[in-house]
């Protein structure tokens, strides 16, 4: 039996750098982690100010910024995470898009077979009999984005033609 395997998902530019960039809108400076702002402000404005749209769209603070086609996806295949509405403006145009809201994280990192420096983490090893149970997840130390997802998934998310997305293979063991 082939073993699972899962992937980071990453923004992609296209062959010719043509996925856009989204910047916010009138959010604070520093907006990352401000899901309290995140919720009282929805549907959260972004420009994008070159290019052309993507089903994962690449904006100025690392949200997992999807389209309605990226998120009917992770919907079908799991219930751990909640969206916040977005709009897009692209040209004379107002896209809607979702940021995926995971707030749930499992320790799925295996420490023994990590890397360590003192206590920062220099190479990450994915426990696959943690994995397991999982489809879609953050990263508990959050490297950027952080959004991982099973063999399943990605398979899903090439079959539907998502654009804008890379998937980097977890190091599992």
């Amino acid at each position: 039996m082939t073993p699972r395997r899962w992937y980071l998902v990453s923004f992609a530019a296209g062959e010719d750098n043509e996925f856009g960039i989204a910047y916010v809108i009138n959010g604070p400076a520093e907006i990352g982690g401000e899901r309290d702002w995140l919720m009282t402000h929805a549907p959260v404005r972004l420009n994008l100010k070159e290019g052309i749209v993507a089903d994962y769209l690449q904006n100025d603070v690392g949200w997992a910024l999807c389209s309605g086609k990226m998120r009917k996806v992770i919907d079908s295949v799991t219930d751990e995470v909640t969206w916040i509405e977005a709009v897009v403006l692209s040209r004379d145009e107002a896209i809607p898009y979702y940021i995926l809201d995971c707030q749930f994280r499992p320790d799925v990192v295996d420490k023994r077979k990590s890397k360590f420096h003192g206590d920062v983490l220099i190479k990450r090893v994915f426990d696959a009999k943690a994995l397991e149970a999982y489809n879609v997840f953050r990263c508990v130390d959050d490297i950027v984005g952080g959004l991982c997802v099973s063999e399943a998934v990605r398979q899903q998310l090439v079959d539907a033609e998502c654009t804008g997305v890379e998937f980097d293979p977890l190091p599992v063991k």
